[in-house]
């Protein structure tokens, strides 16, 4: 805990309330309160060091999408997000949270194994029984679909698993996958997190799992970096799917022609994608390969906007989630959005149904399955 409020405290020294990050802040683009934006949660932060805690300091924290956009343009880069996450450990140990809601979340994970509060049984592998065999099969390599592939975004599910085994990559699934356990990191709760992390990698082992390719980019950072960073070490390599994609478009046969899927598509990078992993030419390279026609958000790459989901947000105030997301929507000028995320699918879509927009999200691994179709 020293350690913790040390890092605190050494960082928000460092602010020169410059007000660079304000613009840039999804949360505080949509409320216009000072107490959605970086500079007030850096407050937040201070008053929790004085042992001040108010419903401000909580709506500050827990509104704040982790998405890095405010970090990418501080000029004494002070890592907001990371902050944010040790402060709400310090509510968490102050017993400000969980709130009802997380609460709800935190007892799906650890009970029923997803973040999401269904039943295992509801859980796609089980439902699908074309799932079958890859749950069966002894491969080293596995494909997490994460919890909201799993039970909302169906379509990213399939057309991974499609895609994948028409390129003749060989992977198995889980039938109990179990939730990666970001939604605890995010939040604060680091005992629950290791508990959870622990318990996932002894089953990754007891199967003999090398390698996971993930869906989601949370699933990605979380065992990408979270992994490591709080049990030590995690020895199993990480990709995304179009990482691994990427690794195989030169083998399609079908490459430089033209898929008119019948739409106008533009590219959406997850935050953790762009800021966090560092992963940007990997999509292009795909699309680009298949002639998939897009364009660009004119801010992307390393300043990709956030969808408004991410960070434990859309858990806490839905309607601030779908407001970041129906912003992102609107700069989409009308093309449908592909992006990397099914999080980011979900809440563009439900977004849109909100606001009355037309505009469509999809997976690029949708996307994907759609070209090789189009081409079959």
């Amino acid at each position: 805990m020293e350690l913790e409020l040390n890092e605190i405290q050494e960082q928000v020294s460092r602010c020169i309330r410059c007000e660079t990050c304000m613009d840039v802040c999804p949360s505080y683009s949509v409320k216009k309160e000072y107490a959605y934006s970086p500079l007030g949660r850096i407050d937040a932060l201070e008053a929790l060091l004085k042992n001040q805690v108010t419903e401000n300091e909580e709506k500050s924290l827990l509104t704040c999408n982790i998405c890095g956009r405010c970090t990418q343009v501080c000029p004494q880069n002070i890592q907001i997000g990371e902050l944010v996450i040790l402060g709400r450990n310090l509510l968490y140990t102050k017993e400000v949270i969980p709130t009802s809601r997380h609460k709800k979340i935190i007892e799906s994970i650890i009970n029923k194994e997803n973040a999401v509060t269904r039943e295992r049984n509801e859980r796609v592998t089980y439902r699908d029984s074309a799932y079958r065999k890859y749950v069966e099969s002894k491969s080293d390599t596995l494909l997490f679909l994460g919890c909201i592939s799993s039970f909302f975004q169906e379509n990213t599910a399939k057309a991974a698993v499609q895609v994948l085994n028409k390129l003749g990559i060989e992977f198995r699934l889980l039938q109990d996958e179990g939730c990666c356990g970001i939604f605890l990191y995010d939040g604060g709760y680091f005992d629950k997190a290791e508990s959870v992390f622990k318990k996932n990698v002894e089953r990754f082992e007891s199967i003999g799992i090398k390698r996971i390719v993930v869906l989601c980019p949370s699933c990605y950072k979380c065992f990408g970096i979270y992994y490591p960073k709080l049990l030590g070490k995690f020895d199993i390599q990480v990709f995304h799917f179009v990482e691994l994609i990427a690794q195989k478009v030169e083998d399609i046969k079908i490459r430089r022609l033209t898929a008119d899927l019948g739409m106008d598509l533009i590219l959406h990078e997850p935050c953790k994608m762009s800021r966090v992993m560092h992963i940007t030419e990997e999509p292009r390279k795909i699309l680009n390969s298949l002639g998939i026609r897009f364009k660009e958000f004119e801010e992307n790459k390393e300043m990709s906007f956030c969808c408004g989901a991410g960070g434990g947000v859309r858990a806490y105030d839905m309607n601030l989630a779908l407001g970041i997301g129906a912003s992102v929507l609107k700069k989409a000028n009308d093309n449908n959005i592909v992006t990397m995320c099914p999080f980011c699918t979900m809440n563009f879509n439900h977004s849109a149904k909100k606001n009355g927009l037309k505009t469509k999200a999809f997976h690029i691994a949708e996307i994907l399955l759609s070209s090789l179709e189009v081409f079959d």
